[in-house]
């Protein structure tokens, strides 16, 4: 049994609750080339728990993508096992789903992402999470600046925007060239005071050409329903 627990900790244990290729939380609208897979693993190092993702994404034609999500297996700190969530108050997990995304390019620096996720917990409920994005992209810099929404199983119940909003909320990332195409500078938000509104500041480095590892330190929004963090991801993205 410890064995088991252990390769699932290894394979599954990440931060937080999105889909796509993303920054740390907000998804970049990135699509993934055609007959190509994209597989991203994120870890969130915190004092109660440890949570997280894995997402694998396949590249179709015409910027689609579509993809499969392993999300909020939650494993406990101190007591040493993972934990269910059944409760509405706070998102239900695990939970297992697809995602799909679509770009369309208006210039050659502007483009809109429109993504969605639909996940199925062990509960079972049935979760769902959608955007719309800009992403503007210059020499250095990628600006993404979005809408969001979803149901109260895949987010909790507090509002996702800003007061009195409650089921549509707000979403950006920046990242910036620091030093040769090798290193970045990256930052998101998500608005709201859902376990998902955070703010997370951190750097990404390029390993190989298709290879990034990421490091940021994670800021909520609302501490009832989220905690400072450490974020750990590991990305395979092909070109």
């Amino acid at each position: 049994m410890e064995i088991k627990k252990c390769i699932l900790l290894y394979f599954f244990t990440t931060l937080t609750l999105y889909s796509q290729q993303n920054f740390f939380n907000v998804p970049s609208t990135e699509i993934t080339p055609k007959n190509k897979i994209f597989f991203q693993q994120q870890i969130n190092f915190a004092i109660q728990n440890t949570t997280g993702s894995t997402t694998f994404c396949y590249g179709l034609i015409r910027n689609f993508e579509i993809g499969v999500n392993i999300l909020g297996l939650v494993y406990d700190n101190k007591k040493h096992f993972f934990i269910k969530n059944k409760t509405k108050e706070t998102p239900i997990f695990p939970s297992i789903g697809f995602n799909f995304q679509k770009k369309i390019d208006i210039s050659k620096s502007y483009s809109l992402g429109i993504g969605y996720q639909n996940l199925v917990s062990m509960t079972p409920q049935i979760e769902h999470y959608m955007y719309i994005n800009n992403k503007i992209e210059l020499k250095k810099l990628l600006l993404i600046l979005g809408i969001y929404s979803g149901n109260s199983k895949y987010f909790g119940l507090e509002t996702m925007g800003l007061e009195p909003i409650k089921y549509l909320g707000f979403q950006g990332g920046v990242e910036y060239d620091i030093w040769l195409n090798k290193l970045f500078l990256q930052a998101d938000w998500m608005s709201g005071k859902t376990p998902s509104s955070n703010f997370i500041v951190g750097v990404v480095y390029k390993i190989q050409k298709s290879i990034f590892i990421s490091l940021g330190f994670q800021i909520p929004n609302y501490s009832k329903t989220s905690q400072n963090g450490i974020v750990f991801e590991f990305t395979y993205s092909p070109k």
